[in-house]
């Protein structure tokens, strides 16, 4: 019980020491996309914290929504990625893997052409990127453009 505690302490922390403005340069831009400028929250409970942020990239029939998400809150999200796992069916395709590092989620839902990437960069920080209207290979170049590195090295 200590342990838990200790870490919405420890998440509360980082989350105050920054804006979310700050993390708005580490949500990309997509060529041939129309991207809008992003938006971010940042929300305090007696139970932790959380610093969002997100940006919509639109091309057509496609939409990508990058999100961040780094605080106490993040922590919770976070535990539910910590087994390694693989799931095909006709309908949808879900594997754990790592990308640059980061323990990271891939979801396609096949019929539909959507799904989600999201990654573990921190114990308090997520990224995640919804995308509808494009295949699974494309949506995976396309997160490869969020820069993991740099996350990694904040404070």
């Amino acid at each position: 019980m200590r342990w838990i505690i200790l870490l919405f302490i420890t998440g509360s922390l980082f989350a105050k020491d920054i804006n979310y403005t700050d993390l708005y340069r580490f949500l990309p831009d997509i060529k041939n996309y129309k991207c809008e400028n992003p938006t971010g929250s940042k929300l305090q409970t007696p139970q932790g914290d959380a610093i969002t942020v997100e940006k919509q990239c639109f091309n057509n029939n496609a939409r990508i929504k990058f999100s961040i998400v780094t605080g106490s809150m993040a922590k919770i999200t976070g535990a539910q990625y910590v087994y390694i796992m693989e799931f095909d069916s006709p309908e949808e395709y879900v594997k754990t893997t790592t990308i640059q590092g980061a323990k990271t989620i891939l979801h396609y839902f096949k019929q539909e052409k959507r799904g989600s990437i999201v990654s573990i960069i921190k114990d308090d920080l997520i990224v995640n990127m919804e995308y509808e209207g494009i295949d699974s290979r494309e949506a995976l170049s396309i997160f490869k453009n969020i820069p993991i590195d740099k996350l990694k090295s904040l404070k």
